[in-house]
């Protein structure tokens, strides 16, 4: 009985084997274009990175060392944030942004009534000549005669 010669090793091709990658295709314009400013982008922000390290330690770490032990303005900055009351400056700043808000919201509605009330007015117009207007203001207002 003779043996049968084992078969060599098949060699490993994209198409029969997927852990071996494939040659890429060039990069067209738009993609070396994308991976130019993604690169761009990447060394931005590396540099404002190392930027912002810099005044860190040039504007906070340095006058906080060299003024050590010392009575100064910083220690003085520094009590009164230790001592910031927050439980009672934050209800004032929500009142006021809510005030806001509810000053914004009106402007709007009375904007829109305003635009509104004109399509109104030329509707009743068409259905009765007569009819005569409320006292009302274009925004929806009282006059300042009839309060």
């Amino acid at each position: 009985m003779a043996k049968k010669k084992p078969e060599p090793p098949r060699k490993s091709t994209p198409s029969n084997n997927p852990t071996v990658a494939k040659r890429a295709a060039p990069l067209t314009r738009a993609d070396r274009y994308r991976l130019y400013s993604q690169v761009l982008d990447l060394f931005k922000l590396v540099i404002w990175f190392v930027g912002l390290s810099v005044i860190v330690a040039l504007f906070i770490t340095l006058p906080t060392y060299y003024s050590a032990g010392k009575q100064t303005s910083l220690n003085v900055v520094y009590k009164a944030v230790a001592d910031f009351k927050l439980h009672m400056i934050l209800p004032y700043a929500i009142a006021a942004v809510f005030g806001e808000l509810w000053r914004r919201e009106r402007n709007t509605r009375k904007s829109t009534v305003e635009r509104e009330h004109r399509r109104v007015a030329e509707l009743e117009m068409e259905l009765d000549r007569r009819r005569e207007s409320s006292t009302l203001t274009p925004r929806g207002d009282t006059p300042k005669g009839l309060q």
